[in-house]
């Protein structure tokens, strides 16, 4: 019993301390890269999230309350997750025959949200874990959001 009260509190912890979830709504390229390099779009509504990849041929399309999601990513089926810890919007992905490859990427806004941080942590098979950031190509967007954060 103790086991199952630990496991609740723990695990329904990350959820609740979200508060207010940022938007990463947007258009965004690694920092460093070209203007015509290949961009990320993420849209989000409500409990809906829209991501396509740079390169992706499909859209990922999930909630972002956690629940698995049944997807494509270049061809394949894959099944992806998405929740918010605090500031950071998370994401599981399980590729493979019998999601035989997991992977966690974190990602994080800057204060100014005109950059995002993206952890991306190989858990099966093991590796190593590399950080990707980016910059908002969509400034405009950025500068209102920051504005209306800043009242």
């Amino acid at each position: 019993m103790q086991t199952l009260m630990l496991f609740l509190v723990v695990t329904s912890g990350g959820f609740l301390v979200a508060g207010d979830k940022p938007d990463y709504s947007g258009t965004w390229r690694t920092e460093g890269s070209s203007a015509s390099d290949a961009a990320i779009q993420i849209r989000l509504k409500d409990k809906e999230i829209r991501l396509r990849d740079a390169g992706a041929t499909e859209e990922i399309v999930c909630n972002t309350v956690g629940k698995e999601c049944q997807i494509k990513l270049d061809g394949k089926p894959a099944k992806v997750s998405y929740y918010y810890n605090g500031p950071m919007l998370v994401e599981w992905r399980l590729e493979g025959k019998d999601g035989k490859h997991v992977t966690k990427i974190r990602r994080k806004l800057s204060e100014d949200r005109r950059k995002m941080t993206v952890e991306i942590m190989p858990i099966e098979p093991q590796g190593s874990t590399r950080e990707v950031t980016y910059i908002r190509i969509d400034d405009d967007r950025a500068a209102s959001q920051s504005e209306t954060a800043k009242r």
